[in-house]
């Protein structure tokens, strides 16, 4: 890859259930935006049928102050409180916010910090390949053909040629439809807003992000990029 730059980097714990049932919510989600600098929510919004939504925060990761995009705390009926952490500096970075607010919580509240669920990611992540990857599936080109012949048959004929932009993975969602959490599908596709002479992409996957980046190099050196 020519360049790997992280768009989002999720990370998400699934904890006992009601977790902070015994904590007043003004004092909770006070004590959160002062610790760690949230512009939002206001006490006002909580609610135990609604997800706690903190935003615009920072804190203290390797030596340096990484802003945490949004911070959520949710209900999951009786069966977890989940709280998800964005940052847009990597999984790891986003590891050690929610490590950090488990700890202090733990010992503020006195809460048991058990987690009842494995533990889940979601990256989003933009990269520069040296060869595009339609290079590669040269036999679908056929398909693109088609498609544009068919486009410029109905007068629209200056259509320029159809090319194949990427692809996802998941797996059967019905077959498998109660698995908790449920990762999210992995995908590949052009970047919008930029030229296709740029070779630039858009992924997101279930992954830590330098999980991530080790599917994409692999995906290189199968195809060969």
């Amino acid at each position: 890859m020519e360049s790997f730059s992280v768009i989002r980097a999720s990370a998400f714990r699934a904890l006992k259930p009601w977790l902070f049932d015994k904590v007043i919510p003004l004092e909770l989600i006070s004590a959160v935006k002062q610790k760690y600098q949230f512009v939002t929510p206001d006490a006002a919004a909580f609610s135990l049928n609604a997800p706690v939504d903190f935003q615009a925060g920072k804190f203290q990761y390797n030596g340096q102050i990484v802003g945490v995009e949004q911070f959520i705390v949710t209900y999951v009926g009786n069966r977890a409180t989940s709280l998800g952490v964005s940052t847009r500096l990597s999984s790891d970075a986003s590891d050690a916010f929610l490590d950090s607010v488990i700890e202090w919580a733990a010992k503020e509240y006195g809460l048991d910090a058990k987690e009842v669920l494995p533990r889940s990611y979601f990256s989003q992540v933009e990269f520069v390949l040296s060869r595009p990857l339609s290079s590669h599936f040269t036999e679908l080109g056929e398909i693109g053909e088609a498609i544009t012949s068919y486009v410029q048959g109905y007068g629209l004929e200056n259509c320029p040629p159809y090319e194949f932009g990427g692809f996802s993975m998941h797996f059967d969602l019905v077959k498998h439809d109660n698995m908790t959490p449920r990762p999210q599908p992995f995908a590949i596709e052009r970047r919008v807003g930029s030229s296709y002479d740029e070779r630039k992409y858009f992924s997101q996957a279930p992954l830590r992000t330098q999980d991530h980046k080790a599917v994409l190099e692999r995906l290189e050196r199968i195809l060969k990029l």
